[in-house]
């Protein structure tokens, strides 16, 4: 199912974080899986994962500040 942030806005202020090419297994030696090749995902697991974990971390600290009327704090001062 594809859901955009639009269509889920209308629950309230809306952020989607995606994160892709991760790793599928835990051991790659167990599975016929050529088209996931252990190299590649191990290379972005040290590159990209890092930074997508500070991305979810950094939007779970804004998540975390949301009222419960869905704004922020921070939005109200303005």
């Amino acid at each position: 199912m594809d859901t955009t942030a639009r269509q889920l806005g209308m629950f309230g202020p809306t952020e989607i974080l995606y994160s892709f090419d991760t790793y599928q297994f835990n051991d790659y030696s167990r599975y016929d899986a050529a088209m996931l090749p252990e190299e590649h995902k191990a290379r972005m697991r040290e590159t990209q994962f890092p930074k997508d974990l500070q991305k979810a971390y950094e939007l779970g600290k804004r998540l975390a500040s949301l009222n419960s009327d869905g704004e922020s704090p921070v939005s109200r001062r303005k």
